[in-house]
């Protein structure tokens, strides 16, 4: 068996994932200090998916809401534009990062829910020390392993 290289790592990756064009548009949208809620609504109801990935994150019990928040514009007034950015983000990168991941000897759904308890605590802690970027520290934890969905299998 030939030892692994970087250069030969990069040359077996045949295909990174890109980030979905939703995700980029609130990316965007919560970037605009002009935006409104109304505004990331109409973008996610154009994806179904999406828009029930949104709510059911949101309705979680990790946010603690005593009702039922039912649409994506209550949800990002109650919650706020960098939560539900952060929501999206794991929305979008879940099936990504829930694959079975045979090169880094992952289970299928190993990786999101190791993605999932990283971000979370992240938030947790920057919440805890007072830090302002908490849906920053979310985000970085959430990706902090996104390259080994490029392993090859």
């Amino acid at each position: 068996m030939s030892k692994m290289t970087l250069r030969s790592l990069v040359e077996e990756v045949n295909d990174l994932p890109s980030i979905p064009v939703i995700l980029q548009r609130v990316i965007d949208l919560t970037d605009d200090p002009d935006s409104t809620a109304q505004d990331i609504n109409d973008v996610l109801s154009q994806d179904q998916s999406m828009t029930a990935k949104v709510l059911k994150l949101a309705n979680s019990a990790y946010y603690g809401f005593p009702r039922r928040i039912p649409t994506v514009t209550d949800a990002t007034i109650l919650l706020g534009f960098q939560t539900i950015r952060s929501i999206v983000m794991a929305a979008s990168m879940s099936d990504l990062l829930s694959r079975k991941l045979e090169g880094c000897a992952l289970a299928q759904g190993e990786l999101w829910k190791h993605s999932q308890s990283s971000a979370i605590t992240a938030r947790m802690l920057s919440l805890e020390a007072r830090f302002p970027g908490a849906e920053l520290a979310y985000m970085a934890a959430l990706l902090h392993d996104i390259g080994k969905v490029v392993f090859p299998s």
